[in-house]
């Protein structure tokens, strides 16, 4: 999720809300954990398995994190993990979105994420990942960056590649031209879940063409050095030698390349495309059979011509 500025009317409220997740996690038989000297993981006792699956699916990808932010800051992150949804929609009243699982509050270095199906559980990693990269993103800039740099960052850090379902979801947009423009996601939590997640698949595309066209260093450079004062052309010109127009033109053409071809994977389309195979193969087949009649018939009239009595 896109960090979250705290004011000071704010502070209370945080402190109250704390103080709720600390009762509500001693009543739940509270237990914590932590890795790597940098997180501090609170749970319910009853999920100390999918805690212990948790760190073993994320430890290859949280010491890539570490590396990329050369991650030096000493105060761990405390991270909640909650199966009560009226404890995590204590936080969707401050404008979190239904459709979100997790919020990180950067400056209190504070995660909570909400585990109450089967499809949060497996989820769990990839979200996880995705906060955590939100604070320590929040260490690495010396300035605000944009929303889609921001998401598309944490998302590049959590998740390996994009699923077939998210490639077909590009592949729709660029068939439906209705691409989200990068200035447009600054609203990304006033987005529906289908629009939400267009933009969370763009943005992450538009990280991994950045890597391509100017390696991990000129992607650091670009979160470290951006200035929030400056516009898109004079932050990629001053960092990267190119003016942002560039880019995008460059990564549209690259994104079309990419997935416009996944439009054919919709179901109508695969079973038109049966229908269109189905109705080929039965014309070959015809084909075939008629020839292989006319052929018999030629074998029998040159039979016939053979049994004639010469005159």
């Amino acid at each position: 999720m896109k960090k979250l500025l705290l004011n000071p009317g704010k502070i209370f409220k945080f402190a109250i809300l704390f103080g709720a997740l600390l009762y509500g996690s001693v009543q739940a038989r509270n237990s914590v954990t932590m890795l790597d000297d940098k997180l501090v993981i609170h749970f319910d006792d009853r999920h100390r398995k999918l805690v212990n699956e948790l760190e073993r699916a994320t430890r290859q990808r949280r010491q890539k994190m570490y590396a990329f932010f050369d991650a030096r800051d000493t105060t761990p992150v405390q991270i909640y993990l909650t199966r009560f949804e009226a404890t995590y929609r204590k936080l969707v009243e401050k404008g979190i979105p239904e459709w979100a699982q997790a919020v990180a509050i950067p400056e209190r270095r504070f995660i909570v994420i909400k585990v109450t199906n089967a499809e949060e559980i497996r989820r769990l990693p990839q979200v996880f990942l995705h906060e955590l990269a939100h604070v320590y993103l929040h260490d690495y800039a010396v300035s605000a960056i944009p929303v889609w740099l921001h998401e598309g960052v944490a998302q590049w850090l959590s998740m390996e590649q994009l699923s077939p379902d998210e490639k077909l979801r590009i592949g729709n947009a660029l068939a439906a031209n209705r691409l989200i423009d990068f200035e447009a996601m600054d609203s990304l939590l006033a987005f529906p879940a289908g629009k939400a997640g267009l933009a969370y698949d763009l943005a992450y595309t538009a990280v991994e063409f950045l890597t391509r066209q100017y390696g991990v260093s000129g992607l650091r450079g670009l979160l470290h050095q951006w200035q929030a004062g400056q516009s898109y052309d004079a932050n990629f010109m001053r960092i990267v030698g190119r003016d942002f127009i560039d880019f995008e033109v460059s990564w549209y053409a690259w994104l079309e390349k990419q997935y416009r071809w996944m439009v054919l994977l919709n179901v109508e389309n695969l079973v038109l495309l049966a229908f269109v195979v189905l109705f080929a193969l039965a014309l070959a087949r015809l084909k075939w059979r008629n020839h292989k009649k006319k052929a018999q018939w030629q074998r029998e009239d040159q039979f016939m011509d053979d049994e004639k009595e010469p005159e």
